[in-house]
């Protein structure tokens, strides 16, 4: 598999995997293409023993589906969160052509600026959505082993959006189980500024222990998975938030 800045144009991606993604660089939406962070993060999640059959996952921002349809493949039972536009133009069409897995993909709306009090667990396919309220507050009913999240710290205005969905998710996990998930957030120190200003928000405002994983043990993996040139995926980091408990 080549780095996704390799195959930006290519419109059918074909891995050796068996895994057979469709993405779109009409400019439309950041989701709908491939993007580095999320192969690195799978490499990580694949190759480390981390990831178990049977573990409940929810990813925010999935994208074109890649580390949501690749979890799956290990057996795990995955939420795959977007916004309408990613979900419509490559995200349900991946989960439907990639649907002969060990595990299960459920494709639904998470839309990061709806308050956790309106969200809705019991929806199908619409977790967060300007258009579904629920009547009463929901809880979750059945916790999350890890919630997921690559290539979505590339603007301030959705920092806090996101760390409060982060945090909402693991404290609704928290309430039901006697463990807090992991939280695995891949990103691309693009603008250093910026990445510095989320992982200090993550921390200082919404309450998050911040431990980024050794570059040896992601290099380990992406060597394992990809066999990719250190350059091909320079600036490219993992961090492990855990919410610590009251």
């Amino acid at each position: 598999m080549l780095p996704a800045s390799e195959t930006k144009n290519n419109a059918v991606l074909v891995l050796s995997s068996g895994i057979t993604l469709i993405q779109s660089d009409d400019g439309l939406a950041n989701g709908t293409g491939l993007w580095i962070g999320g192969q690195i993060l799978t490499a990580f999640l694949v190759s480390s023993g981390l990831v178990k059959s049977g573990m409940r996952v929810i990813e925010l921002g999935s994208g074109i589906g890649f580390t949501a349809i690749s979890l799956a493949k290990l057996g795990c039972a995955v939420d795959a969160t977007d916004i309408p536009i990613v979900l419509g133009k490559t995200l349900v069409p991946n989960v439907a052509r990639n649907s002969d897995l060990p595990g299960t993909v459920r494709v639904r709306e998470l839309d990061w600026s709806v308050a956790p009090q309106n969200w809705r667990w019991d929806h199908p396919t619409a977790i967060a959505s300007p258009t579904h309220s629920p009547s009463v507050e929901q809880k979750l009913t059945t916790p999350f082993d890890m919630v997921l999240s690559a290539d979505t710290i590339y603007s301030t205005d959705l920092v806090a959006p996101l760390m409060r969905s982060l945090q909402a998710i693991c404290l609704q996990s928290l309430a039901v189980s006697s463990r807090v998930p992991p939280v695995y957030l891949c990103l691309e120190r693009r603008d250093p500024q910026l990445v510095d200003h989320a992982l200090k928000e993550a921390d200082e405002t919404w309450g998050f222990t911040v431990t980024r994983i050794p570059k040896h043990k992601v290099s380990k993996a992406v060597d394992k998975m990809y066999e990719w040139q250190k350059a091909e995926w320079e600036g490219v980091e993992i961090y492990k938030l855990v919410l610590r408990k009251k």
